[in-house]
Parts: C-alpha cells; sequence; structure tokens
C-alpha cells in the first residue's frame, strides 16, 4: 500500500511539473514573455538625400545669398534639416558660408555650397559675379557761384555692392 502511494505522489508530482513546463512553453511562444505579444515596431526612418536649395544661385560680390538643405527620409517624408546640418563651401575665396546656411561672397568665380548630415551631402553651384553699383553720391552737395558764367566741377562716386567705391564722374 506504501509503495502504491509513494508512486502516485510521484506521478501526481511528475504531471504537475510537466504541465508547468508546457504552460510555460506556450506562453512564450505566444509572446507571453512581456512585450505584449504584438510585432516589433518598425524601424526609425533613415535620411537618404539632401536637397539644397536654391538651385543654382548668382550673386554679386558682397552680397549674401540663404540656402536651405531639405532631408528626404527611407520612408519618403522630408523635413527641413537647415539647422542641423554642417554648412561648408569649396572655395573659401569666392565664398564662405555659416551655419545657418547663410553665404557671404568675398570674390568673383563659383564655389559649391554643401549640406551635410550623417554622411549625407547634398550641394548647389554658387556664382558670384562683378559688384554692381548700389548708390552714387555727388559732392560738393551744394554750391554758391558768386557771378553770372562761373562753373563748378562736382564729383561722383559710386558705391558698389561689395562697399568699394570708384569716382565715376
Amino acid at each position: 500500500m506504501i509503495k502504491g502511494a509513494l508512486f502516485r505522489s510521484e506521478t501526481k508530482h511528475l504531471a504537475s511539473s510537466l504541465l508547468l513546463l508546457l504552460t510555460c512553453g506556450v506562453l512564450t511562444s505566444c509572446g507571453g514573455g512581456g512585450n505584449g505579444g504584438g510585432p516589433s515596431p518598425p524601424p526609425s526612418p533613415t535620411l537618404t538625400s539632401i536637397a539644397v536649395a536654391p538651385a543654382s544661385p548668382s550673386i554679386a560680390k558682397g552680397a549674401t545669398q540663404q540656402f536651405s538643405a531639405t532631408g528626404t527620409y527611407s520612408d519618403g517624408s522630408t523635413q527641413n534639416i537647415s539647422a542641423t546640418a554642417a554648412w561648408d563651401s569649396s572655395s573659401t575665396a569666392v565664398a564662405t558660408v555659416a551655419s545657418s546656411g547663410l553665404a557671404s561672397s568675398l570674390g568673383i568665380g563659383t564655389t559649391t555650397i554643401r549640406a551635410t548630415l550623417n554622411g549625407i551631402s547634398g550641394s548647389t553651384v554658387l556664382t558670384v559675379t562683378a559688384p554692381v553699383l548700389t548708390s552714387i553720391a555727388v559732392t560738393p552737395g551744394s554750391v554758391t557761384l558768386g557771378y553770372q558764367g562761373a562753373t563748378h566741377q562736382f564729383v561722383a562716386t559710386g558705391t558698389y555692392s561689395d562697399q568699394s567705391t570708384a569716382n565715376i564722374t
């Protein structure tokens, strides 16, 4: 009798242990391990390209040009990344570009303006032309002539976009 009771007890214990192992296996395979059983979230979109605008601008020496950068991502979305991109100019003798994307022209010629983020770059070519006349000053401002037929020479001074001046009389 003791032998039969001991056998039933061991069998019951073995059956309970087996049932517990099977339950754990089912819960784990069904996602019952704590992640809610749902699918993993999709990966974050990654930057695939950068467009720099305006495309191929031309400005006079001494002028500035604001550039913007638009990032295109792997999911097709776009975002203005002008403030986070790193900006540079291929020829700082022609123009420099600030971290805001504002280019300042320094010399006549062309330079490539580039925006880079996460190893992805986009660019455009900036052309800097000769300075343009922005104002004319005539001196002296007023003259009083003492007699009829008297003459006086006036001088016209032109100021250009690069802040240079020239006698344009």
